[in-house]
């Protein structure tokens, strides 16, 4: 289950995503879990393209991340944790926005083995 708050999807854009000519803008999300709403701390946060590749994004204990300064343009958004299934979303930034994605995360099934 994934909620999107704000999002789309670009086709054929290629525009340098380091070209601050577009202005910037802010991803700041929220990461929780799908069976009860909580937050989930530790979550790790990837962005294609990479915003920030001398950075770990990682969500705080409330569950949130925030990426400031990201240059305008289309992002793919993969949110995972080893404790559940990963999410990748489609989000716009455009100068001066902020994005807020709500990312629900369902547990990771156990894969079981038979033993007969």
């Amino acid at each position: 289950i994934l909620i999107f708050l704000f999002g789309a999807i670009a086709v054929g854009c290629d525009m340098n995503p380091f070209n601050n000519a577009l202005g910037t803008g802010i991803i700041e999300g929220k990461v929780v879990k799908a069976s009860d709403g909580t937050p989930i701390q530790s979550a790790s946060v990837l962005t294609d393209p990479v915003v920030r590749a001398d950075t770990t994004i990682v969500t705080d204990r409330n569950g949130v991340f925030i990426i400031q300064d990201v240059p305008a343009n289309s992002y793919k958004v993969h949110i995972f944790h080893e404790e559940y299934t990963l999410v990748t979303l489609d989000v716009e930034v455009t100068k001066g926005s902020t994005v807020k994605p709500l990312i629900v995360l369902g547990a990771l099934v156990a894969a079981q083995s038979d033993s007969g």
